[in-house]
């Protein structure tokens, strides 16, 4: 299934927001993925990432 996540991320101390499309067998493993994704690219922890909305297409 694919799913939005949505969210904001700190990065260089101004707030992003994203919006991702993850192909995850459940909400839980898309938010999982999501946050893996976005802190490997922009080298940030997941305490800089808030997902705000996880939501199937």
């Amino acid at each position: 299934m694919k799913y939005f996540v949505e969210g904001v991320m700190l990065v260089s101390g101004k707030e992003k927001k994203f919006l991702k499309e993850i192909s995850a067998q459940s909400e839980k493993l898309a938010k999982e993925k999501a946050l893996s994704m976005l802190g490997a690219n922009h080298k940030i922890s997941r305490t800089k990432i808030k997902v705000t909305l996880v939501e199937k297409v």
